[in-house]
């Protein structure tokens, strides 16, 4: 059976029409194909989208839980150090506070035995001063005597 042929319309090249008709199945094929292929790679891309916005989400909270389980085992660490810190803190002070208790101790005794001498001083000195007095307090009422004893000689001899 001889090949039929057709004239092409826009170049007038003689085509057979197996194969213009072979073009045109496989162009409506390849059309319905792409025209396929583009609805399932936009419905395999919607799938993706979605199945990446639920693992993001998981991931997102999972990163958040172990975040937050970090952060507080974080805080339970620092928590930890700030109660030794505060102990030490405490036992400085109550330490210190023995010290001071000590040292003014020993201060109040150091100044009242330095008041004790310093007074005891003075007091010997008063009472030397005062013996001194008494001495010469002896010797005036001596003089006083002599000169009362003159002059009452001296009135009795005329």
């Amino acid at each position: 059976m001889p090949e039929q042929t057709i004239v092409c319309p826009n170049c007038g090249k003689r085509i057979q029409v197996s194969e213009a008709l072979t073009h045109q199945i496989e162009a409506d094929l390849r059309k319905n194909f792409e025209s396929e292929i583009k609805e399932r790679d936009k419905e395999t891309r919607a799938d993706f989208e979605k199945r990446l916005s639920a693992e993001t989400a998981r991931a997102e909270k999972q990163a958040r839980k172990k975040a937050e389980q970090a952060a507080s085992s974080e805080i339970g660490k620092i928590q930890k150090e700030l109660n030794e810190i505060q102990k030490r803190e405490k036992k400085a002070q109550v330490d210190f506070d023995k010290k001071l208790s000590e040292e003014r101790s020993r201060i109040e005794k150091q100044a009242q035995k330095f008041a004790e001498e310093k007074i005891s001083e003075e007091l010997t000195d008063l009472k030397k001063q005062l013996r001194e007095k008494e001495k010469q307090s002896v010797e005036l009422k001596r003089q006083q005597a002599d000169v009362q004893f003159k002059i009452n000689w001296l009135f009795v001899k005329k």
